[in-house]
């Protein structure tokens, strides 16, 4: 499975065009697309109006949500904390997505740069889109 962080998402809905599509849409019909709780509340939370909710909410929907393992936040407890013992502050949400993508073995498809850091403590694999 790839998890799909919500730039990707957010890239996909603002731009019809983006070189995100393809893969996105290829990962979707293939059934190989999912997201957390997290992300799908991020996308949500994001919109204008009562009516783009519901559309999103509607377009959202056949996505899977990965569950979240019962020892979830005690790993990113523990990996926000070796992450500011080397000067590192990086966000809760950020690092559950990170920990759930690692806890399930699905690659995560993200654009943001500060997962990187995020790697130094959990070992979890990204997905490299051809786009």
């Amino acid at each position: 499975m790839v998890l799909v962080d919500t730039n990707i998402w957010i890239q996909a809905f603002k731009n019809p065009r983006a070189p995100v599509i393809a893969p996105l849409s290829q990962l979707l019909m293939e059934k190989h697309a999912c997201m957390t709780k997290i992300i799908r509340a991020e996308l949500l939370s994001g919109v204008r109006s009562e009516a783009e909710y519901r559309f999103l909410d509607e377009k959202l929907s056949p996505v899977p949500l990965l569950d979240e393992a019962p020892d979830l936040w005690d790993h990113v407890a523990h990996a926000r904390f070796r992450l500011a013992r080397m000067g590192i502050q990086e966000g809760l949400m950020d690092l559950s997505i990170a920990c759930t993508a690692w806890q399930s073995r699905s690659l995560l498809w993200t654009l943001d740069h500060q997962f990187q850091s995020i790697q130094k403590v959990i070992p979890f694999k990204r997905f490299q889109s051809h786009a």
